[in-house]
């Protein structure tokens, strides 16, 4: 059932020492913001709180044991990676918000409270929870900030007033905030996104205390100015389209560096691929001035290929393919016409 903020806040504020609640959240910096959000919130209010990282492709919701859980609070996360689980959780009290686009394919169950912000235009999760949680999560909302940042909140005039309110009040500024950004991204690299990153990044009180995470951040960084380097050699271009192969010992670092790369190139699109396990090749696609969907040229270019599939937002998206279509697949991105899939 769709509901709105005051809806939300209300389920939320009905939480107490009786209930244990489960949340589940992606595995990048705007859903591990969103779900410390919550953790905390939740255990102020005294439930017994547990969380659980959704990894599209390789864990869901399934995998967890949620038969003495009552609640279940799911944030940032794609409805084609929860629909098919939650539809089997009636006998649960369920709040789920989430920033994706609906998918007809995998509808949410009606039982279900379903927060969601995409009519009022790119709204991070992070920023939802912080402004579900706000009375809550004072003392932490620097992470609901960051959040925001990391999914590229600020080239959206929607979270403007958001953002902006935050730099006065704080006496900070965006080229100072995005730092701290990188440095918990990289965290979640170096750890490959498992639960005790999470857990470091939500225990966290001040945005000072990210400084003693430095022994998991330093390594990353440095690997970002190597792949900085490498990409200035190896990448391809095709008409408007920048292409590179990243090989990297950290398997999470192709995403956010492709979003850091393209956040200076806003109008290129820019299409990063990886090895995966097994002969999977992992594709992501970002044109951050959001001209071209970038979302349906990779949907095109790997229609009809071996395991190739792709979804996500408009100006960022991710796939995958069969490695041994991977040469089918940059040659069909040579040959798009991209005037085709002007937003």
């Amino acid at each position: 059932m769709r509901i709105d903020m005051k809806q939300a806040r209300e389920f939320l504020e009905k939480i107490n020492e009786k209930d244990k609640v489960m949340i589940f959240t992606h595995k990048d910096l705007d859903g591990f913001a969103s779900g410390s959000l919550l953790y905390n919130f939740c255990k102020k209010k005294g439930a017994k709180v547990e969380v659980r990282i959704v990894d599209y492709g390789i864990s869901r919701i399934s995998d967890a044991d949620l038969t003495d859980f009552n609640k279940i609070v799911l944030s940032d996360l794609a409805p084609s990676s929860v629909s098919e689980d939650l539809a089997k959780l009636e006998n649960k009290e369920i709040l789920y918000t989430d920033h994706h686009q609906e998918d007809k394919n995998s509808p949410i169950p009606e039982f279900v409270l379903e927060l969601r912000t995409t009519e009022f235009g790119y709204i991070p999760s992070s920023r939802t929870c912080l402004e579900l949680t706000e009375k809550e999560n004072k003392e932490i909302e620097w992470i609901g900030v960051l959040g925001v940042l990391s999914d590229m909140g600020q080239l959206h005039k929607i979270n403007d007033d958001f953002l902006n309110k935050f730099y006065k009040e704080n006496n900070a500024n965006y080229k100072e905030l995005n730092e701290f950004t990188k440095k918990l991204n990289s965290v979640i690299i170096y750890f490959s996104a498992n639960i005790e990153s999470f857990y470091k990044i939500a225990e966290l009180k001040k945005i000072e205390d990210i400084s003693s995470l430095e022994n998991f951040y330093l390594p990353v960084e440095n690997e970002f100015e190597r792949l900085e380097q490498e990409l200035k050699r190896n990448k391809e271009e095709f008409n408007k389209i920048v292409y590179f192969h990243v090989k990297s010992k950290y398997s999470m670092i192709k995403s956010p560096f492709i979003t850091g790369v393209s956040g200076k190139e806003p109008n290129k699109i820019f299409i990063f691929t990886t090895e995966k396990i097994g002969n999977t090749i992992g594709i992501s696609g970002r044109n951050q001035a959001r001209v071209y969907n970038v979302s349906k040229i990779m949907q095109v270019c790997l229609d009809g290929l071996k395991d190739g599939w792709a979804g996500g937002h408009m100006a960022a998206a991710g796939g995958q393919v069969d490695k041994t279509e991977l040469d089918k697949f940059k040659e069909n991105l040579r040959n798009i016409n991209l005037e085709e899939y002007r937003i």
